[in-house]
């Protein structure tokens, strides 16, 4: 069982250039298993670039973010976008 997240703006090699506008994306359950639903913790790990969450639009996000991904592989809806003062340096140094 994995997750699989996907986030609105992805370009043709599997990149997202984010700014501190969030975009919607969604996280969910992929390869079966899973009885029931199952909570993550979505959280900003990269070197460099940081990242916000949140379950609304909103400027308020943070760092983390918990969420109930359905046992079915529905998707669970969630905001992401760039954090103020932690701007991304190269190429993957921002990380979900």
């Amino acid at each position: 069982m994995a997750v699989q997240i996907d986030i609105s703006g992805t370009d043709t090699q599997g990149r997202v250039f984010l700014s501190w506008t969030p975009v919607p994306a969604t996280a969910r359950l992929v390869g079966g298993g899973a009885a029931g639903p199952l909570n993550i913790v979505l959280r900003s790990t990269g070197a460099v670039g940081g990242l916000l969450f949140d379950t609304v639009r909103s400027d308020q996000g943070s760092a983390t973010l918990p969420l109930v991904l359905p046992g079915d592989g529905q998707p669970a809806n969630f905001w992401i976008a760039g954090e103020f003062q932690k701007p991304s340096s190269s190429y993957g140094d921002a990380v979900v």
